[in-house]
């Protein structure tokens, strides 16, 4: 993935957990827009369907109009995912 992340992504999925590619075409993106080390996570019990994945700058706002198209659940969305860096005083 050459693009810096962007965007943590949450969304529906009904049936099991759902592949990259599957992930990339319910959310209008392609594979390669998608960080693979990061892949298909699923937040909270696997029942709920609920599924994370990190979207490049690129792909952020066309995932958004994708979520945006259809009936969107509260639970979706996209998200912002600030690199996190240590801090702090060295002793």
């Amino acid at each position: 993935m050459a693009q810096r992340i962007k965007a943590l992504v949450r969304f529906k999925h009904v049936g099991p957990a759902p592949s990259l590619a599957e992930a990339a075409n319910k959310l209008g993106v392609l594979v390669d827009e998608l960080d693979a080390a990061h892949g298909v996570t699923p937040i909270g019990a696997a029942a709920a369907g609920l599924y994370s994945v990190l979207v490049n700058d690129a792909a952020a706002a066309r995932v958004e109009a994708a979520l945006n198209a259809r009936e969107k659940d509260p639970a979706e969305g996209v998200f912002g995912n600030p690199q996190v860096e240590p801090g702090g005083v060295r002793l």
